[in-house]
């Protein structure tokens, strides 16, 4: 088996982690499930609430322009916290599946941060597995974004070690 192949096993088996430890449906009230955005007049408010308004992340992983809209700076600023979190595994499937779709932008690393204490050690073991598959692509591929990623990674690993010693107590 070469790198390649033994890449593709490693990518097949996160995105089977990523779809078992997140949840398939929003933690919310009502019919629409997760609040997409606050104001709904602006575009990005009205794209967005178009695009995942009622929507399930699983169902999200094959659009398009998914990665597109959770990692544009306007879009960024017009969704939820609550919506990105929710939406979150279907931009990590999709860059699973095509990493060079994730360009030059660290946009989604600030959100994914700011999330790190709302994990659990399940999903941060499958954020850890994604960003180590992440930097092994790059070094095998090339692209950018490996410091950040990296760094992303190591912030994990800490948040990780941070959680389990508060579970052994």
């Amino acid at each position: 088996m070469n790198e390649q192949d033994e890449l593709a096993q490693k990518r097949d088996a996160i995105i089977g982690r990523i779809k078992q430890v997140f949840p398939k449906k929003p933690v919310t009230k009502g019919k629409k499930g997760v609040k997409i955005t606050q104001g709904r007049s602006d575009y990005s408010s009205r794209k967005l609430i178009e695009m995942f308004e009622g929507k399930q992340w699983e169902d999200m992983v094959a659009y398009p322009g998914i990665v597109y809209y959770l990692s544009d700076i306007d879009y960024l600023r017009a969704i939820t916290d609550k919506a990105y979190r929710y939406f979150q595994p279907a931009f990590l499937v999709a860059t699973l599946k095509e990493p060079s779709a994730w360009i030059y932008t660290s946009n989604p690393l600030e959100k994914i941060y700011s999330f790190g204490s709302q994990f659990n050690l399940d999903e941060l073991d499958a954020m850890i597995a994604y960003f180590e598959y992440q930097i092994e692509y790059r070094e095998l591929f090339g692209g950018g974004l490996t410091y950040e990623f990296e760094n992303m990674l190591l912030h994990l690993l800490f948040r990780r070690d941070e959680l389990a010693k508060e579970w052994a107590k």
